[in-house]
């Protein structure tokens, strides 16, 4: 009988394909508009690469876990570890060539995205970013619980966090297959996106993805709770600037200031005049500074 690691070196993609981003920043959009390949199957949030770091780094570091005889259990570890990845995606999706991870969290820490490249060498890195003024209203809007997700400090930092990782990792590993995108350019033009995406996995795009990025230009699909209304607003909408108060609209700029011009969001005198105007409404009107909710 056939095991299920060889059916996977018989059928699948050696390296799996990874997607991350800052949560609120289109993840969910982007592996459906890459999941309607028919040869391509990326799980959503299994996480797996996640476990694979804190079985094969975090807990091997940890001398309560594994003490005597620490080289010969590791290097047995880091063999079986790859191979359980494998077999389950074997397991789950065996009709799939190509398969792999959607998780924000995987920018989170960039030892996260080191270490899958130690495993599987040569994997795709697609890392969606959006504007972070738009990511920090969506994180205060967000609920959980009847409970905001996050205040406006630590969504900025979240933010950060993500995008300095995510950013750093491709600098830093020239040889990684890794593929920056903005949300904004996906919803601006969701066909010649999703093509560019395409190509960067150096996979034919198929009729199916175009045909869901052009129904998308129709009506798009509800995905991972918006908290904001894409039917009358459309996804390129913003409303951070009446959500935010003009202290957080400043403080916003000042912290990733860098990053949005970097980005294309402004440019630099753009940038620079906007904390001006800013300042200015608050030496003017420091009553209505603070409408945005913190």
């Amino acid at each position: 009988m056939t095991s299920l690691i060889e059916q996977f070196n018989n059928s699948k993609s050696p390296v799996p394909i990874i997607l991350f981003g800052s949560p609120r920043s289109g993840t969910t959009y982007l592996l459906e508009i890459i999941n309607q390949h028919p040869n391509i199957s990326i799980t959503y949030e299994a996480r797996v690469f996640r476990w694979l770091y804190a079985s094969q780094v975090r807990l091997l570091n940890d001398e309560a876990m594994i003490y005597k005889n620490k080289k010969d259990f590791v290097e047995s570890a880091n063999k079986h570890g790859k191979l359980t990845i494998q077999e389950f995606y074997q397991q789950i999706s065996p009709e799939h060539f190509y398969w792999g991870d959607k998780n924000p969290f995987y920018g989170e820490n960039s030892d996260f995205l080191e270490n899958i490249e130690r495993f599987f060498p040569g994997s795709y890195y697609v890392h969606i970013i959006r504007d972070p003024r738009d990511v920090i209203t969506s994180l205060m809007r967000k609920q959980m619980g009847g409970k905001p997700w996050s205040t406006f400090d630590k969504a900025i930092k979240i933010w950060l966090q993500h995008a300095t990782n995510g950013s750093r990792f491709g600098e830093q590993n020239p040889d990684a297959n890794y593929f920056e995108i903005r949300y904004e350019d996906i919803v601006g033009d969701d066909v010649q996106a999703a093509r560019q995406i395409f190509d960067f996995l150096d996979i034919e795009i198929s009729d199916s993805v175009i045909d869901f990025c052009q129904k998308q230009l129709e009506s798009r699909t509800i995905l991972s709770g918006p908290t904001r209304d894409l039917g009358a607003n459309g996804a390129q909408s913003s409303d951070w600037s009446s959500f935010l108060s003009l202290e957080q609209q400043l403080e916003c700029l000042e912290r990733t200031g860098a990053w949005l011009t970097r980005l294309g969001y402004l440019s630099m005198d753009e940038l620079f005049e906007q904390k001006n105007q800013l300042r200015k409404q608050l030496r003017q009107s420091p009553s209505k500074s603070s409408s945005g909710s913190s």
